[in-house]
């Protein structure tokens, strides 16, 4: 949370809005489309939920859901929602986003993976854990 407040106080507040739009959204189509497609596994020891196609869902919706904001800010030229920045740039800044996204799903797995967890367990804090004595 604090690196989330440094970063919006440092950056521009639209680029944290698209860097965490681009982000939910490309999540979950990654999401909705993995249980239909591939079966390949791209990180097979520290991901095999993981597929190639999914990763490839993922980098095409970061990138197409930013042209699609770059068609909307070039139709909404006075809104302050959207950067005015080149078409190249948001192409650039969703494939970016995407690929740092992957490589941040790749940690978490391999962190839950040391810790002795499944994937789909969930990281709890100190007060949630049922070992904590309160």
């Amino acid at each position: 949370i604090t690196g989330l407040g440094y970063a919006i106080y440092i950056m521009n507040k639209q680029y944290m809005l698209l860097i965490i739009v681009t982000t939910v959204v490309a999540d979950s189509a990654c999401k909705l489309t993995s249980p239909y497609i591939g079966n390949r596994p791209f990180a097979k020891y520290i991901a095999p939920k993981m597929y190639v196609e999914s990763v490839v869902v993922y980098i095409l919706t970061s990138t197409v859901l930013n042209y699609l904001f770059y068609v909307a800010s070039q139709h909404a030229a006075t809104s302050s929602y959207f950067l005015q920045i080149s078409k190249d740039e948001y192409l650039m800044f969703g494939q970016v986003i995407g690929s740092l996204s992957i490589i941040g799903n790749l940690l978490v797995c391999f962190l839950k993976r040391c810790a002795n967890m499944d994937e789909s367990d969930s990281i709890k804090t100190k007060s949630e854990h049922p070992s904590s004595v309160v």
